[in-house]
C-alpha cells in the first residue's frame, strides 16, 4: 500500500514535470499510474511478509469482524492492562473475563477437550 500511494505520487510528478512538454497531460496522467504500479509491485517483492500480513489481517476482519488494524488494537489493550502478552501470545489479565469468554464460546453438549 505504501508503495503504490508512493510510487504513484512520485510517478504523477514526474510525469507531469517530463510528459507535458512533449505531449500533454493524459501522458502524465498514464506514466503516473504505471509507474506507481510498479513501484508498488517491486516494494511488496522486497517486503512480502507485509503482503501476507495484510491479507490476513483483512481476512480475520472479514471473517471474524476484528479491527482492521489487529496489532495497534491489542497493543492498545495491553497498555490498558486488559492483555498481558506471554511470549508471542496474548492473555486476558481477569480471571472471570476468561472464564465468561470461555463459557459463551462453548455450543450446549459439546464435548470439551
Amino acid at each position: 500500500m505504501i508503495g503504490l500511494v508512493l510510487g504513484g505520487s512520485i510517478g504523477l510528478g514526474l510525469g507531469f514535470v517530463w510528459a507535458k512538454p512533449m505531449s500533454g497531460l493524459a501522458v502524465g496522467l498514464v506514466f503516473g499510474i504505471l509507474y506507481g504500479l510498479v513501484f508498488g509491485l517491486v516494494w511488496g517483492l522486497m517486503f512480502p511478509q507485509t503482503w501476507t500480513a495484510s491479507l490476513a489481517f483483512a481476512q480475520l476482519a472479514m471473517r471474524w469482524h476484528t479491527p482492521a488494524r489487529l496489532l495497534r488494537f491489542l497493543d492498545d489493550a495491553r497498555q490498558r492492562d486488559v492483555l498481558r502478552t506471554v511470549g508471542p501470545v496474548y492473555q486476558f489479565r481477569h480471571a472471570r473475563l476468561q472464564d465468561r469468554l470461555a463459557q459463551s464460546g462453548r455450543v450446549p453438549g459439546q464435548m470439551v477437550s
